[in-house]
């Protein structure tokens, strides 16, 4: 994805897509020079007026940034994507940090030209406090509005200088609403903000029909959850047909970037197929297939000469495409080996069930890809670059693109046989696996404009990375019979799942993976599939257990939703279907609880083995 730094200009580049590929990064840790205020009297002088006297306490206190970042004592991280019902943004923002800033707070911020915050909020009178410091760039001026009146105006945050700014508000609708507009072609920014109140006040949903925003107990998922599988799965699939566009398009689309309207994008398309196609094989439904078929047939469609793919659907097929119009999109547009790799492995998987001349076609085009334009993005070490971003070479290894084509190559193997598609996957997944640690964590390479690209530790519930490094190392498991390879797989899977900082050691007595925002609870449905793999490499109860409660989990819609799963769009002023929503990325949810839940009901599936491991 795209630098941080702004939104692409490229008009076939989404934000949804910037947030993939770049993931969610984890700053370094040092002490803030901001910590929670005590007393009732306001933290700031800019914009303060007449002190409180009635004693206040902290009811909130949000760093802003992504949802993985070190925070400082009694803060919670912020991204600017849907987290729950009780704050969040209900306009799309953008986050930013600086790897050179180490301050917790300060290092990370949300910005915009415009953006609003509503936090749920019994009446009453409040204290709100809004810290900003960007160490580079200046930002502003804007003017910053509370409870729809202006009080701020013509702001300015020169570099490396710091703000605290607080401000009275009384909310008296259970809605407190902070609004930032900066001038044309200038953004705001918002790196910390501090909610005081009356002890006793409460944090309020502000939207009935969200789903739940904590996990449900232990007890009650055993006892209410269900355990039909192949039902969970028809429900899933016929509920995907439904989601389709009217030119039978399937993914999550919505205007949830800065600028112009979002577009179609063919990673979103990859797991919702997967799953109708696991659908066709194990519940014989011809319709799964054909709603798969017609996705896959436009795919191959607009592959370019080159064997690329652009991220975003063109809705022109490239046979109908001049020379100059083809040479326009490759200087023009991404080109991402991360994005791509996903439904080149759909499509691979496709091979499987479609007949001749179809599948020659489907053959032809993974051959292109593989043979003709994904090699070169291979570095030595095995790790994949992020292929070209408007006609510039990426040359630092993604960890993501790394993981996608290592599943797209295995993916390719199973299909022709072809040994070459199997060293590439192995040798990417090496990669991988080389940077674990035996306490569940491992080192990841992230998108090029983050941190620098330099490869940094990240915990065992960054999910928007560790969903895609699993895919990758899974999908390559299957396909490869070196033992030494396999072992070394099957090591790599316990610590994750039960070394000291491991999946299992975080969950604790919980059904399920801790919430997160919307973006981490999409993948959280496909996690299991790790588990699923380590029951068959080692018999272990509280593996069996895990499984039990994850089947549960996901076959009951009122504990799925709470991840996105077969969730239908709200009515929001802002859009139903967008990250300022619980639906944005109910699609892609569903898609990843759909493999996990196939591949209970028949294992080695959706990697192609059924039962022969």
């Amino acid at each position: 994805m795209p630098s941080r730094k702004r939104l692409p200009n490229n008009k076939m580049t989404s934000r949804r897509s910037f947030l993939k590929r770049t993931g969610i990064m984890t700053l370094g840790a040092a002490s803030s020079a901001f910590i929670v205020p005590s007393s009732g009297q306001f933290a700031g002088t800019l914009g303060q007026t007449e002190p409180i006297t009635t004693q206040f306490t902290p009811l909130y206190c949000f760093d802003f940034g992504d949802d993985y970042k070190l925070v400082p004592p009694g803060f919670q991280p912020l991204s600017a994507l849907y987290r729950n019902p009780r704050y969040l943004w209900v306009s799309p923002v953008r986050d930013r940090d600086r790897i050179a800033d180490t301050d917790p707070l300060l290092g990370n911020w949300l910005e915009g030209p415009q953006g609003e915050f509503w936090v749920g909020l019994d009446n009453g009178d409040y204290s709100v406090t809004l810290i900003m410091r960007d160490i580079e760039e200046g930002h502003g001026p804007f003017t910053i509005y509370l409870q729809g009146q202006a009080v701020k105006s013509g702001l300015r945050v020169a570099p490396g200088e710091v703000l605290r700014l607080s401000f009275a508000a009384k909310v008296e609708d259970n809605k407190l609403r902070l609004r930032f507009e900066a001038a044309p072609g200038e953004t705001f920014l918002l790196n910390g903000l501090i909610i005081e109140g009356p002890p006793g006040k409460a944090a309020r949903r502000m939207f009935k029909n969200a789903p739940a925003d904590h996990l449900p107990t232990v007890e009650e998922v055993l006892r209410e959850g269900s355990v039909d599988t192949r039902a969970t799965l028809r429900r899933y699939c016929e509920w995907l047909l439904a989601q389709r566009s009217p030119d039978g398009f399937l993914g999550d689309r919505g205007n949830d970037g800065i600028g112009s309207p979002v577009e179609e994008e063919w990673y979103t398309m990859a797991y919702p197929v997967r799953t109708l196609l696991a659908g066709y094989e194990i519940l014989s439904e011809k319709k799964y297939l054909d709603a798969a078929v017609g996705i896959l047939d436009k795919f191959v469609g607009e592959q370019l000469p080159n064997g690329a793919w652009t991220t975003a659907v063109r809705n022109k097929p490239t046979k109908g495409l001049s020379k100059n119009d083809v040479d326009e999109i490759v200087q023009e547009h991404d080109l991402p080996m991360s994005d791509i790799g996903c439904p080149v492995t759909a499509l691979a998987i496709a091979c499987h069930y479609v007949p001749h001349p179809r599948k020659s076609i489907y053959l032809a085009s993974l051959r292109h890809f593989c043979d003709d334009w994904a090699p070169q993005w291979q570095l030595p070490s095995g790790g994949f670059t992020d292929g070209m971003y408007n006609g510039v070479p990426q040359t630092r290894i993604y960890g993501t693109a790394t993981s996608t084509e290592a599943a797209a190559f295995a993916a390719h193997y199973s299909v022709t046989k072809e040994t070459k598609y199997l060293r590439t996957a192995q040798r990417a997944v090496e990669l991988l696996l080389d940077n674990w640690t035996p306490d569940g964590q491992s080192f990841t390479y992230p998108w090029p404009g983050r941190r620098g690209g330099k490869k940094y530790l990240q915990r065992v519930t960054q999910f928007a990375y560790l969903f895609y490094d699993f895919e990758g190392i899974l999908m390559t498991y299957h396909q490869s019979q070196d033992p030494e390879f396999r072992t070394k797989v099957e090591r790599i899977c316990k610590w994750y799942l039960k070394g000291e900082r491991g999946l299992l050691a975080t969950m604790g007595n919980t059904p399920w993976m801790p919430l997160q925002d919307c973006w981490d609870n999409s993948k959280t449905a496909g996690m299991p599939l790790v588990f699923l793999d380590y029951q068959r490499m080692e018999t272990d109860p509280a593996i069996d257990r895990t499984v039990g409660l994850a089947k549960r989990f996901l076959c009951t819609p009122k504990f799925a939703e709470r991840i996105g799963v077969m969730v239908d769009d709200p009515d929001l002023p802002w859009g139903g279907h967008s990250l300022q929503s619980w639906a944005g990325l109910a699609v892609a949810a569903t898609g990843f609880a759909g493999l996990s839940v196939a591949e209970m009901i028949r294992p080695g599936v959706i990697y192609l083995t059924k039962n022969n491991d």
